[in-house]
């Protein structure tokens, strides 16, 4: 009851305060009006990603670069000028995700199956990536590639499968990069 003389008392010198507590506890009607009214033009007030900077001559890694996001990020690297190389499990998604950015316009798009629930399947990844791009160091690394939880499956190694391709597998693969030499880094994710 204390507080609610406080407010009461404010409210009488303070009008802005007034008008936020009477719009927080008395939401206006029609609310479709209000959600339509947020949603119209909303692409002309959304800011469009920019063409700068050139990335041309730079290497990027992207897993899970076949599908949503990880395409998204995987077509922007490569409209930029980068080398992409795509790491997933899925060779079919990767191959049609590949065919469409090459469609775009003609990029280097690599694809290197790996399991990010498998240990031995990352180890193996960043052996072909130091064979296929010898000398070459990893300019950027997109951590984006990720299972949902709740399903009490275990990797190869017994881990729970959601930590071991959302943490385990990304720390794994971005420890073995640091251990090669010549390595670079602009880390996104995590």
């Amino acid at each position: 009851m204390v507080s609610k003389i406080i407010i009461q008392d404010n409210m009488k010198t303070d009008r802005p305060l007034k008008k936020y507590l009477k719009k927080i506890t008395h939401p206006p009607g029609f609310t479709p009006l209000r959600i339509f009214k947020s949603m119209w033009r909303q692409k002309s007030k959304t800011p469009i990603c920019p063409d700068q900077p050139k990335l041309n001559g730079k290497l990027a890694i992207v897993t899970g670069g076949n599908d949503g996001i990880g395409f998204e990020t995987s077509k922007g690297l490569a409209e930029r000028g980068s080398d992409v190389i795509i790491l997933s499990r899925n060779e079919e998604k990767s191959k049609e995700a590949i065919r469409k950015i090459k469609a775009e316009d003609d990029s280097k798009v690599h694809f290197i199956q790996t399991d990010l629930g498998d240990i031995e399947s990352i180890l193996a990844a960043t052996k072909n990536i130091a064979k296929e791009f010898p000398g070459r160091k990893i300019d950027i690394f997109v951590a984006n590639a990720g299972v949902p939880g709740g399903k009490n499956l275990r990797s190869a190694q017994g881990y729970e499968m959601a930590f071991a391709v959302n943490v385990l597998g990304h720390h794994v693969l971005f420890r073995s990069f640091i251990i090669r030499p010549k390595c670079s880094y602009h880390f996104l994710g995590w």
